[in-house]
């Protein structure tokens, strides 16, 4: 007999990684043969999808300085692939970390966070992938586009300064 383990994380809680090593963990305490029991790590492009993918190719990881949806500075993980090409998780940034949700309205929420990433890594990297998933925005990525240089205009052709679904 062999298992095979491959959850997935538990939102907020526990990450794909811990949680396939907490399971092998019982089996093994159940009397079964930790050489039998292989883990799968998996991720959907959400949150923790940078931790799977390290836990496969590892490599390097660095932090950068950013925004969160509230525009509040933060740090989030870069991990490195190769020289010209990194991965970001837009729900380390754009996601709601330990806030409390009820009281939140996602009409006051900004990517903005996310273009300042992808502006800075651009600099040293030609290649730039993004997981996508986990994210509580609702403006279609206009605040990351903002970022990036790009100009929205209201009806009377005036220049909205913070892109913002409210807005």
């Amino acid at each position: 007999m062999k298992i095979l383990l491959a959850l997935a994380s538990f939102k907020d809680y526990l990450n794909s990684i811990d949680a396939n090593l907490h399971l092998k963990k019982k089996f093994t305490q159940l009397g079964v043969e930790e050489k039998l029991i292989k883990i799968f790590p998996m991720a959907d492009g959400g949150e923790y999808t940078g931790e799977v993918l390290n836990f496969y190719l590892k490599k390097k990881k660095f932090k950068i300085a950013t925004l969160d949806i509230f525009n509040k500075k933060i740090f989030t993980n870069v991990y490195l692939i190769n020289k010209q090409k990194v991965f970001v998780s837009s729900s380390e940034i754009l996601g709601l970390r330990n806030y409390q949700r009820k009281k939140l309205n996602p009409l006051n929420f900004s990517s903005y966070g996310l273009g300042m990433v992808v502006k800075k890594l651009s600099k040293n990297y030609k290649e730039i992938i993004i997981g996508l998933g986990g994210t509580q925005t609702l403006d279609v990525g206009a605040g990351a586009l903002q970022a990036l240089g790009a100009i929205f205009l209201d009806k009377n052709n005036n220049k909205i300064k913070n892109v913002i679904p409210k807005n």
